[in-house]
């Protein structure tokens, strides 16, 4: 067995004129490949031949070693992972086979199955489980070095929520907003003061950028930017600056005279969107609804009231809605809304989901039937809160209700996971044949890539091949379905999920990565597609 160890920086693969050295000098190999992956793992390689040790080792969370085989040239070769740590995943993901010389790179990744991202520094916090949750940013093309120095970002950015002590400097007066960088391990607080203090009230609802740059989040506190409103606000947090924003107020940085929450954020973090019920934010009457959907463009200003009526008295005036979700260019936007009057033809007297195109500045109604009718009440209140979610591309949309008719067939009472398309207006039970509730409370949002074949839910459900109260990924294309963390007992937060579905975050009560005996929020390379700091 060889071992090689500290090849660091080493990108690409190649026959002759290896540059690592081992102990008892240069390997007389001629095929070198390279392993990414944590820091420290050590990684037995076998070439069909003989088996190569190799250890990541690096000054940052992840690294890369190059590593030689004994397989000289003309020689067949076939690659595969003899052993690695517990808690990995890894695998030969270009180049596993071929003769020597090869014409294609040999490349290994391994990544962790879970990832503990709401721990501190040392590793050693048994960081408070919070129910607020987690977001993961989701692009992958849209930062990373352009010479490859860097990793791209899907997978490789998080924010969440915790009221956990020590956490970035915080104490545990109130829960805060933090962002973590895999990639270098650095944890920053996001509800953060001009002096660098943490904020004086609590903070919820992160929503990442795609491109992991940029959070926004809704705080009580009064102390992150001038605020005197005295009311919860919306912010805007940047990596790059690390200054905060408040987003939800009127023209020339005047207080909205009402609540603002639950924010979204486009692809690259130009475009904000917001609840509120504040009346002076737009120059749209809001009229006699309240709250009501804002929209707002950071780069230039624009401030647009969505929820606004098209038919009936009010027309032209805020007709009501909640709980947005932007797609990654900021065009489209999906909201709920009790108003009767935001399209022609809503006569059920019930919540419904509706899509804003920014481009034209329609509207339409989605929480229809399949065949384009008025769905029933189900088991729910008329005015319950939900949370839809559109994704990234803006062409489907993900919602939950306990209505028997949206599909035909639907007779149970339990709450069901729906998919719509934009495109056609069809409509697909993805929790069909479940026996309990999905997901797991009223108003959760469900959690969708970037094209929408995989989506993510919580679920009671016991017949969905996963544990009851655990977190479901679920292809869209083929109706697969894979446990978030597979826990039999214990409790799970609302997941997030990246653009390709490579990662899965939520926050959980059990200890899942195997490095920490402690709960709190968790990253799962899911395997759909390669980790964020596998070369391509």
């Amino acid at each position: 067995m060889r071992t090689i160890v500290g090849c660091v920086g080493f990108v690409g693969f190649v026959v002759a004129g290896i540059a690592c050295t081992e102990g008892d000098g240069p390997p007389t190999g001629v095929l070198v490949g390279v392993l990414r992956g944590p820091v420290g793992d050590v990684v037995v390689l076998d070439d069909g031949t003989s088996t190569t040790s190799a250890t990541i080792d690096g000054t940052l969370e992840y690294a890369s070693v190059e590593v030689a085989f004994d397989s000289m040239e003309g020689d067949s070769f076939a690659i595969t992972v003899a052993d690695a740590p517990a808690g990995r995943r890894c695998e030969v993901y270009a180049g596993a086979s071929g003769t020597v010389p090869a014409t294609t790179a040999v490349r290994v990744g391994c990544e962790h199955r879970f990832d503990h991202v709401s721990r501190d520094e040392a590793g050693t916090l048994a960081t408070v489980f919070e129910t607020e949750g987690v977001v993961i940013g989701g692009e992958g093309i849209l930062d990373g070095g352009t010479d490859g120095s860097e990793p791209a970002g899907e997978g490789r950015y998080v924010a969440f929520v915790s009221y956990a002590p020590g956490l970035a400097g915080a104490t545990d007066a109130h829960r805060q907003i933090f962002w973590r960088d895999r990639w270098t391990g650095e944890t920053r607080l996001v509800s953060v003061t001009p002096t660098g203090n943490e904020g004086g009230g609590d903070s919820y609802e992160p929503a990442i950028s795609q491109d992991g740059r940029t959070v926004a989040f809704e705080s009580y506190a009064s102390d992150l930017a001038p605020d005197a409103n005295g009311v919860r606000d919306v912010f805007v947090w940047s990596a790059d600056t690390g200054e905060v924003r408040r987003v939800s107020e009127a023209v020339g940085g005047v207080d909205g005279d009402g609540e603002s929450y639950a924010p979204t954020i486009d692809g690259d973090g130009s475009v904000v969107a917001f609840t509120s019920h504040a009346t002076n934010l737009t120059s749209t009457d809001v009229g006699r609804s309240s709250p009501n959907v804002v929209r707002i463009d950071l780069a230039t200003g624009e401030r647009t009231l969505v929820s606004v009526a098209a038919v009936g008295d009010d027309v032209g005036l805020g007709a009501g809605g909640d709980r947005p979700s932007l797609s990654a260019d900021g065009a489209r936007l999906a909201f709920w809304s009790f108003g009767a009057t935001l399209v022609a033809g809503d006569t059920n007297g019930l919540w419904d989901i509706f899509v804003y195109d920014h481009r034209d500045g329609s509207v339409q109604r989605v929480s229809v039937t399949s065949s384009g009718g008025e769905r029933d009440q189900g088991t729910e209140s008329a005015s319950r809160i939900v949370a839809p979610t559109i994704s990234g591309d803006g062409r489907f949309v993900v919602y939950a209700t306990t209505a028997q008719d949206v599909v035909p067939g639907d007779d149970a009472e339990h709450q069901d996971v729906f998919l719509v398309s934009l495109d056609d207006g069809s409509v697909t039970c993805l929790s069909e044949g479940g026996d309990g509730d999905s997901p797991l409370g009223q108003g959760e949002r469900i959690a969708i890539s970037h094209d929408g074949s995989l989506v993510a839910f919580t679920t009671r459900a016991s017949n969905l091949g996963v544990p009851q109260n655990d977190v479901v990924l679920m292809s869209t294309q083929t109706g697969a379905r894979i446990a978030g963390s597979a826990q039999a007992t214990g409790s799970v937060t609302v997941p997030s999920i990246s653009a390709t579905g490579a990662y899965l975050a939520f926050g959980s009560s059990q200890p899942l990565d195997v490095r920490f005996a402690s709960s709190g929020m968790f990253v799962r390379f899911t395997e759909d597609a390669r980790a964020f700091f596998w070369s391509p």
